[in-house]
């Protein structure tokens, strides 16, 4: 009886994380991407609407989903900076799979150091990410 009690507030609790995760909108919800990832919570989706934005985004070791809203990867465009700052989208704070970047370009960096897309000491999902030095 108890392990059935168990298994069942362990249930419940799973599916009300499942069930909390938020989806954020740029720049609806938020003006930027980077604010959009700052003010997300573990499993949240962030979806970016067509268009440029001109920032550099760091994942803070957040497993949330960073996806282009657009038909095909070319409609949402990062534009890096290309002063020498920071790459225009890194993960260096042990993401793992959870974290996903997916259905965009990123362009507009000096395609030298920094690179378009850091990743030390973390292993997040890219897919359909398109990459225009």
């Amino acid at each position: 009886m108890f392990t059935r009690r168990l298994l069942l507030a362990l249930s419940l609790l799973l599916h009300a994380g499942a069930i909390s995760a938020a989806v954020i909108h740029v720049p609806v919800d938020q003006p930027t991407i980077q604010g959009a990832v700052d003010a997300a919570s573990a499993m949240d989706t962030i979806l970016i609407a067509p268009g440029s934005y001109a920032e550099a985004v760091d994942f803070l070791g957040k497993s949330v989903k960073v996806l282009g809203a657009g038909a095909t990867p070319d409609e949402v465009i990062v534009l890096g900076p290309v002063d020498g700052g920071d790459s225009p989208i890194s993960f260096r704070n042990g993401e793992d799979q959870e974290a996903v970047l997916a259905n965009l370009t990123i362009t507009g960096w000096s395609g030298q150091v920094p690179p378009a897309l850091l990743c030390s000491d973390a292993s997040p999902r890219i897919e359909e990410v398109i990459f225009l030095a």
